[in-house]
């Protein structure tokens, strides 16, 4: 199943990620340490660190195994992060990321809860999850805001380089098809 290569919402543009995205990609979120702080990749060191990921993204979505969209601020064109959805059995895994100017204002709740709503309409998707570190409360947050339940701590369950060196703790969250959907959370 391929997803649509565009979503709009009433504040975002979410569009497939482009090999012409890497430069703004850089400047605005791949090399920020506080941005990638809870990221399972270290910052990118170079422009050609994000075209080489941008590349990848691109063979990623032709195989169908991950499908990374570029959040672009509908009023003003700007990139302002990134939202991805890896399939598995029965279910997406969600991975998102904002730019820190656009910190706080629910533009990820937005987008995510766009994204999710699209994939549990579809047929033999019973579930939406997601993780993310235990220090990161605003991400948690996108994910009760978006209707997502808290299933749990895995234990040791996944890398931040940025964090440490061995596998970290992550907080689980899912939804499922049989969940509403997420309430109006527009700020």
């Amino acid at each position: 199943m391929i997803p649509p290569e565009r979503f709009t919402t009433g504040r975002l543009i979410i569009r497939r990620a482009q090999p012409s995205d890497a430069g703004a990609m850089f400047e605005r979120w791949a090399q920020d340490p506080d941005v990638t702080r809870y990221l399972s990749w270290t910052p990118h060191r170079r422009v050609e660190d994000t075209e080489a990921y941008l590349a990848f993204c691109t063979r990623q979505w032709e195989a169908r195994r991950e499908f990374v969209w570029m959040l672009q601020a509908a009023e003003s064109d700007t990139l302002i992060g990134s939202i991805s959805a890896r399939p598995g059995d029965h279910g997406i895994n969600l991975g998102y990321l904002l730019t820190r100017d656009a910190w706080g204002g629910g533009l990820m709740t937005e987008a995510a809860t766009a994204v999710t709503e699209w994939w549990l309409a579809q047929e033999g998707v019973f579930r939406v999850w997601a993780t993310c570190h235990p220090g990161n409360a605003a991400s948690a947050r996108v994910l009760e805001k978006s209707g997502f339940q808290f299933e749990g701590r895995l234990r040791r369950w996944e890398e931040y380089p940025n964090a440490g060196a061995e596998p970290m703790d992550s907080l689980s969250f899912s939804r499922t098809v049989r969940e509403p959907s997420a309430p109006d959370n527009r700020p």
